[in-house]
């Protein structure tokens, strides 16, 4: 069947893999969504949409098929997740701030979407990453309310200076459905004998940046851009120049004015966190449960429901026993990542602090102190859906995660979703003793390897702190498992 299909393709279309890819696909036309505002292509198949346009660009668009009732109560599942990323980014497209205005622009772009993917006939959409921004989010939910096949390349952790492991997954709060199957087989396979594990290099070296007996043993990395104050200033030129060129001098001067205060005011409001917190008493039984960095990805939309993390601390709260206590920490990323436009008050309120400290048996932990030593002590961590739950299998500790994880197959790993669910991992993991086994994690990433993708990088704050560039195989290397992975999950 021919394809048309529907991307945010971040690798470059001009290149032999891509062609490949179209070929061997049997794809008709290929809607690129880019932010690149001229972007020359070399094949006819290939249409390049804009997405660095104003309000107006999709307001004045020629709409052939108008909103109806079936569409709109298709996106039910996903409207929410969509009301918050355009919360997230609304300073793009408005000056003003009120949920009448976001619901309006919620309208605004499920309409043009909606069109444009029926207009052209889309019956695949590919994703080089978790939409987490509005023109990705939008046609992306759209594509599911219609029950069109979507391949996300999600992220599993960095390791610093290296490529990127990439996971193929066929939406945003899902991993590859079959991995199940894959781990029982592969523990059938291997438990009971003393066969070598094949796990791929870039999977294997895991072992050195989180196994307690390695040597490297390295902590999770946060990239920082390395731009001199001349580069800074000429980025916000291009940047502000994109809304003088489009006439939005409300819009650009409500982002300057929010810019200049951001940094200000976040140091405020983290002084008033840090007053708020209290000291770690490790002697005593507790869970560990580290904050996610918001607003990201992570959570909206990866951690669908509990991307408010308030609700996955109560459920806890309530289900622990009256000797267990939960440690909340904040990310340490609100006090040392640069460059940092978006300011914590953006998805936290000193309420949120408030209502966690009123919590049964909840304490709110200094963000300075180590999470590897917090760690060490506790009875559990507890995540939505983190790379410190990662970690945490390597030093045998049980891990709650509250949305979908790649390791959540993992015998001490234990997925949340009710109440129940809550109330069943906390007495599991309080009723049985857990050891570290290095072969139970190499079964856990033989099983989900198959669609991992070990990439160089595009982006400039990546490559500031040496991990490679992307290559063409590693093009290939992408596009040889999205056919894969769509002929499993949409074809077979």
């Amino acid at each position: 069947m021919k394809k048309n299909l529907l991307t945010c393709w971040f690798y470059g279309v001009n290149n032999k893999p891509f062609e490949f890819f179209l070929d061997e696909f049997d794809i008709e036309k290929c809607h690129c969504i880019t932010i690149d505002k001229e972007s020359n292509v070399c094949d006819d198949r290939i249409v390049m949409l804009n997405i660095s346009n104003s309000l107006e660009h999709y307001q004045n668009a020629n709409i052939v098929y108008e909103l109806d009732d079936k569409i709109v109560d298709l996106m039910k599942p996903y409207e929410q997740t969509c009301l918050d990323l355009i919360n997230r980014w609304r300073r793009s497209y408005t000056y003003k701030s009120d949920y009448q205005e976001i619901k309006n622009l919620y309208f605004i772009f499920l309409r043009y979407w909606n069109d444009y993917i029926l207009k052209n006939n889309i019956n695949l959409m590919v994703v080089n990453t978790m939409p987490h921004v509005v023109d990705e989010i939008m046609p992306y939910a759209i594509c599911r309310a219609y029950g069109i096949p979507t391949i996300i390349q999600g992220v599993i952790p960095f390791r610093n200076g290296a490529k990127t492991n990439y996971i193929l997954r066929p939406n945003a709060i899902e991993f590859d459905l079959n991995s199940r199957n894959r781990y029982l087989e592969a523990k059938q396979k291997y438990s009971a004998s003393n066969e070598s594990i094949d796990v791929i290099p870039e999977l294997e070296a895991y072992f050195e940046q989180y196994d307690p007996t390695a040597k490297g043993n390295q902590k999770v990395i946060y990239y920082n851009e390395k731009n001199s104050i001349i580069s800074k200033l000429n980025d916000y030129r291009l940047r502000a120049a994109k809304y003088i060129d489009r006439g939005d001098t409300k819009v650009l001067t409500n982002k300057v004015k929010y810019m200049l205060k951001v940094k200000t005011e976040t140091a405020r409001f983290l002084r008033q966190v840090e007053s708020l917190e209290d000291k770690a008493d490790t002697n005593r039984k507790y869970m560990l449960f580290c904050l996610h960095l918001q607003p990201e990805a992570t959570t909206t939309p990866a951690g669908g429901n509990y991307a408010d993390q308030l609700m996955a601390i109560r459920l806890i709260s309530q289900c622990l026993p009256d000797d267990m206590y939960l440690y909340v920490k904040e990310h340490p990323a609100y006090w040392t990542q640069k460059n940092r436009l978006e300011s914590v008050y953006e998805s936290r309120s000193i309420e949120f602090y408030q209502n966690i400290k009123k919590l049964r048996n909840v304490v709110l932990v200094d963000h300075k102190v180590s999470s590897g030593e917090l760690m060490n002590k506790c009875s559990a961590v507890v995540t939505i859906n983190g790379t410190v739950g990662f970690e945490a299998l390597f030093k045998g500790i049980p891990v709650m995660t509250f949305a979908a994880t790649f390791f959540e197959q993992f015998p001490y790993a234990f997925r949340v979703r009710t109440k129940e669910d809550c109330q069943k991992a906390i007495n599991e993991i309080l009723n049985n003793s857990f050891d570290y086994n290095r072969r139970e994690v190499e079964i856990l990433l033989s099983s989900v390897q198959k669609y991992v993708v070990p990439m160089g990088m595009f982006e400039k704050n990546f490559l500031d702190n040496g991990a490679p560039a992307v290559s063409d195989d590693d093009r290939m290397c992408l596009i040889n498992k999205i056919m894969e992975f769509y002929k499993e999950y949409y074809e077979d």
